[in-house]
């Protein structure tokens, strides 16, 4: 169980949300999850900078979609074809476009 002020790195949040990395760093850039700046001990044994992220932020910025329901939401907002529109893709489609 995670202990309530429990703090993770950008590695960890990229993991937990299985986003990558960037989408990390845009997350904390626009302010959708706060991070502190800590000096810790790298690899090497020189200090780095880190982004510690609470772990408390990344839970309720969480709102993964499952594929299908991600899926179903396109396709709620996409607005049918016209009869113009259908009749010019079938024509393309019938006079050997695909085959180019």
């Amino acid at each position: 169980m995670d202990q309530p002020d429990e703090r993770v790195d950008i590695p960890g949040v990229t993991e937990r949300l299985g986003k990558p990395v960037h989408a990390v760093y845009h997350l904390i850039q626009t302010g959708q999850v706060s991070s502190e700046n800590i000096r810790a001990p790298g690899r090497d044994g020189l200090y780095v900078l880190k982004h510690m992220i609470r772990v408390q932020d990344i839970d309720a910025n969480d709102q993964r979609q499952t594929m299908d329901e991600h899926v179903a939401a396109i396709r709620a907002a996409v607005v049918p074809l016209s009869p113009t529109q259908i009749y010019r893709i079938r024509r393309a489609l019938e006079s050997g476009w695909r085959s180019r």
